[in-house]
């Protein structure tokens, strides 16, 4: 549903749809190289644009986003784990002209390799054990 102007520039937050932090979290489980992590409620003065980003936010884009604001599609902008923005300029921006005061943000941060060992070695192991227990039942439990 369309938010009126008014009460979008009354907001200091709104927060992000969950089925994009379900997604997010749902990829840090079949991604070997980077953890997913979805945070709420993080403040946008928090949020650093690096120099080298490459994606200017385009006023044009931002107005119209800011006038025709459905709050049912407002996403989360990805951060690394310094909080610089990777992905989101534009919503950023939303939040910052908005006057947001916070935003959700999904976390970017490279695994750590001895735990994602430790956790494919637990899954096989519970693996052999569900085998063998219907091996010796006929059945899983």
């Amino acid at each position: 549903m369309k938010m009126k102007l008014r009460n979008l520039l009354e907001k200091v937050y709104i927060p992000a749809t969950t089925n994009w932090k379900e997604t997010y979290s749902n990829l840090s489980k079949i991604d070997d190289l980077w953890d997913w992590i979805p945070m709420d409620k993080i403040s946008v003065r928090k949020i650093k644009v690096g120099k080298d980003f490459p994606n200017e936010a385009n006023d044009n884009d931002v107005t119209y986003m800011i006038n025709n604001f459905y709050e049912d599609a407002w996403d989360s902008i990805v951060v690394d784990e310094n909080y610089y923005l990777l992905d989101g300029r534009h919503r950023l921006t939303l939040a910052e002209r908005a006057g947001f005061k916070y935003i959700d943000v999904i976390v970017k941060k490279k695994k750590d390799a001895k735990v994602t060992q430790r956790m494919r070695e637990r899954l096989k192991m519970e693996q052999r054990h569900q085998k063998e227990m219907e091996r010796i039942f006929g059945f899983t439990l």
